[in-house]
């Protein structure tokens, strides 16, 4: 999978990825030679774009997880203080964190995708099943928690 890029606008988001065997498509380009002439048409790899709606303000942070025997997983960050929990390929909406009460600036799930943490501007960062949606841990603040992350090995 290669994470081409997203673009954000109000509540919804819109993800650009290249996934090799799963989704895609080909679409031919005229390359050219030193001299600016088009010689022969190239396949190249162009990525499919993902609409992905439900964040009622927007959207600061994306974050895909590896992939895993079920898949691979998108998780949002957003100002309306709800992480969202998707499927990577398709975009379909799994589940959202509900808890915080302030706008949450980080997201990211363990190599599994069996944990999720958040960090938010409402002092502070949890740790979530991402199964059930339960916290399993609230770590409290004296500021805004801007980020986030998990080890690599877990």
């Amino acid at each position: 999978m290669i994470f081409l890029g997203f673009f954000i606008h109000a509540g919804s988001f819109l993800v650009f990825v290249e996934i090799h065997g799963l989704c895609g498509g080909e679409r031919k380009v005229p390359r050219k030679d030193k001299f600016n002439h088009e010689k022969k048409m190239d396949k190249k790899k162009v990525g499919v774009p993902l609409v992905c709606h439900g964040h009622s303000r927007p959207v600061v942070d994306l974050f895909y997880s590896p992939v895993t025997p079920d898949g691979f997983f998108l998780i949002s960050a957003s100002k309306d203080s709800s992480p969202m929990l998707r499927n990577g390929e398709t975009g379909d909406w799994i589940g959202t964190f509900e808890g915080h009460k302030g706008a949450v600036w980080s997201v990211c799930l363990d190599t599994n995708a069996l944990r999720a943490a958040s960090a938010s501007a409402d002092f502070s960062a949890k740790v979530w099943d991402a199964l059930t949606g339960d916290v399993l841990h609230s770590f409290e603040h004296k500021h805004i928690v801007r980020a986030c992350a998990f080890s690599e090995d877990g």
